[in-house]
């Protein structure tokens, strides 16, 4: 653009957005050849696992990590909310629960930038694919739920202990704030309420989730790779602590992850 003098001047904005955008490209180019070769050597471990195994019979999928490894990460999204719902943990030997900002952009291969909320509308893997690409490394287990899976695994446990920072209600009935512990019906509601809670909601929930090492019964993944795996990995993470994913601010309602901080993180 020109400022009507005849002398052109690019508007800082612009070059902002462009230097973004070639920074998106190098990075999905970079990280979508670090996940494949992630993926392959997964593979590729596995199956020398497996062949040195009793035959006919494959290694756990719960086997501990050995002393200074770093932990094995799970995904779990759930659907059917308010917003976007996905949290990863790992567990020994340092138990983490990583909440994914609900206005996140991220690059996934093969689609470009692409919003959280897009991103936990698709199948498992992908999810795991995006996510280990923002991450950095590979996600080993990935598990898809719904609100409505959820809260009957929440009934199944007794209720679900949350500290609320506010009051919601249900059927016209004041919930918190405070500690309480929610029923299935309650969690329900909490993560199907208005959309301008729901970032808010979810931070409490997937604290409480961490906190709890909610059991997951069988049934209550509706896309998973491995439902047991799954299940320990919420379990065995159990009293470790919750993060958000670093992201910084790229203007407006949307945020792009902070790679360097992410790096310090893992």
């Amino acid at each position: 653009m020109t400022d009507g003098g005849g002398t052109g001047v690019t508007r800082p904005s612009r070059i902002g957005r462009n230097e973004r955008r070639r920074r998106s490209r190098r990075i999905e180019a970079i990280v979508t050849v670090v996940v494949v070769m992630l993926a392959g050597a997964y593979a590729w471990t596995r199956t020398d696992t497996t062949s040195a195994a009793a035959p006919g019979r494959a290694p756990s999928a719960t086997a501990q990590a050995s002393p200074g490894s770093p932990p094995s990460l799970t995904v779990l999204a759930i659907t059917g909310g308010s917003g976007p719902m996905i949290l990863v943990v790992g567990g020994s030997p340092s138990p983490i629960a990583i909440s994914f900002p609900q206005r996140l952009t991220q690059i996934v291969p093969g689609m470009g930038e692409t919003s959280l909320e897009a991103l936990g509308q698709l199948d498992g893997p992908t999810v795991r694919v995006g996510v280990s690409n923002t991450l950095g490394v590979w996600v080993r287990h990935y598990g898809v739920a719904s609100v409505l899976s959820i809260a009957k695994a929440v009934d199944a446990a007794g209720g679900l202990p949350v500290d609320l920072g506010r009051a919601f209600k249900v059927n016209g009935a004041v919930v918190g704030p405070g500690p309480v512990t929610l029923t299935g019906r309650q969690v329900t509601a909490y993560l199907t309420g208005p959309k301008s809670v729901a970032a808010a909601h979810w931070g409490s929930f997937s604290t409480a989730l961490l906190r709890a090492g909610l059991a997951l019964p069988r049934g209550s993944l509706i896309d998973t790779d491995d439902a047991a795996a799954v299940a320990h990995a919420l379990t065995e993470a159990r009293g470790g602590r919750t993060v958000a994913l670093p992201v910084t601010d790229v203007g407006g309602l949307v945020e792009a992850p902070d790679f360097a901080a992410i790096d310090v993180l893992a």
